[in-house]
């Protein structure tokens, strides 16, 4: 399995890693907003470093976007945060972060771990 689902109190990390397909993207989302705690969290983390998503383009990302969207009927005060520095990659969370527009959902992307947790220990402090 390419990725890795972990649940915490308010937050859910998922962390990819080789070749990610679109169907595996799909599947994740699945377990995401299936999850009775979904609609609790603030915050979704998703460590794109390790992960190779070469496969997608901006049409598979509209369509995820859009059920994304869809789900933020859910949740609509959650921080998407995604860790990611291949160009492509961030290209595609661009593209990610426009769909989602109107869905109430904040979105921060970061170069690196630390700095993403960083940002969420500091927002969680301000609230």
């Amino acid at each position: 399995m390419p990725y890795k689902v972990l649940w915490e109190e308010d937050c859910v990390s998922l962390e990819w890693s080789g070749k990610i397909s679109y169907q595996e993207n799909i599947e994740a989302n699945g377990i995401l907003y299936g999850n009775k705690h979904f609609e609790n969290i603030s915050f979704i983390k998703s460590n794109i470093l390790e992960a190779d998503l070469s496969g997608f383009n901006l049409k598979n990302i509209t369509v995820i976007g859009k059920l994304d969207k869809q789900s933020a009927i859910w949740n609509k005060n959650l921080k998407a945060v995604h860790i990611a520095t291949n160009k492509h990659t961030l290209e595609l969370i661009s593209h990610w972060e426009k769909t989602m527009e109107g869905s109430g959902w904040e979105f921060k992307v970061f170069s690196t771990i630390e700095a993403a947790d960083k940002w969420i220990s500091e927002y969680r402090k301000s609230i």
